[in-house]
């Protein structure tokens, strides 16, 4: 019997250890910059710090031009959007940056935020970096609500594109299940980037009961863009944000037919073409 405990304890230590080291969804930022490299693009990684919080990111194209910043869903990071940093035409119009969101990647991992807080981070982000041009902002999944609760608080964003964005506290999943991983032992279980995801989402039912509130606050130009066969983040969200996002300049909301939650790798193409017409 006390084999099969001793078994037992150093299966699941090792699980544990294992849970610990896998699944960062992370790249090594030297192995990227050889990959664009080769492919005749230039790839720059810098950090910012703000109250102990970092924001790690990653950026081609004109330092001079109006710029794109690209925010990953969850768990995720910069390399999410790598494809359209070494897009040729998006390098020639805009600079482009791409984040590692607080708590994945090289940004304080494994130490989630709400929303709230990376709101605040990755806007005094864009202080930090502003070249008096124009700025957007791309969310996918997570980075939805993300771009939203930005342009709601700072308002020399010029545009958001909400690409399967989770907006509507009605129509996410309970998923109370997530609270069982949270803040004890069990924790320890989830492997790698799945773990800071798990709180954030858990949170976000929270969050989006105050973003709720304040859609109307969002005045930049706005483009949705949802699959009509999303099985991780309800279609319905397109229509809520359509009857919710009132303020804006102009709110394009495009539906894609027999299309899943995976739109930025999925639409590339149609993706790239919106953001060619931002301005």
């Amino acid at each position: 019997m006390k084999k099969w405990k001793v078994i037992t304890f150093i299966g699941v230590l090792s699980y544990i250890v294992f849970a610990q080291s896998c699944l960062r969804m992370r790249v090594n930022d030297n192995k990227a910059i050889k990959q664009f490299e080769l492919k005749g693009v230039k790839l720059i990684f810098n950090d910012f710090i703000k109250n102990d919080l970092k924001i790690h990111y990653a950026k081609t194209g004109n330092d001079s031009a109006s710029t794109i910043i690209f925010v990953h869903g969850s768990p995720g990071s910069w390399d999410a959007f790598e494809a359209y940093l070494m897009d040729s035409l998006l390098i020639k119009k805009y600079r482009l940056i791409s984040v590692d969101r607080t708590g994945f990647g090289h940004s304080n991992f494994n130490e989630p935020q709400t929303l709230k807080t990376q709101t605040t981070i990755l806007n005094k982000f864009i202080q930090s970096i502003d070249n008096n041009k124009p700025i957007y902002l791309v969310g996918h999944s997570y980075g939805g609500p993300l771009v939203a609760s930005m342009a709601i608080e700072n308002k020399k964003i010029n545009g958001i594109v909400i690409l399967a964005g989770a907006l509507s506290l009605a129509l996410e999943n309970p998923e109370k299940w997530r609270k069982i991983f949270m803040n004890n032992p069990l924790e320890m279980m989830v492997p790698g980037a799945l773990n800071p995801s798990n709180h954030e989402l858990w949170w976000l039912k929270n969050d989006l009961e105050d973003l709720d509130k304040n859609l109307n606050k969002i005045t930049c130009k706005t483009i949705a863009i949802h699959g009509d066969k999303d099985k991780l983040v309800a279609y319905g969200n397109l229509k809520y944000m359509k009857e919710n996002i009132t303020g804006a300049d102009t709110l394009k909301a495009i539906t894609l037919k027999d299309t899943d939650h995976f739109i930025p790798w999925t639409n590339f193409e149609l993706v790239r073409k919106e953001l060619l017409h931002l301005e």
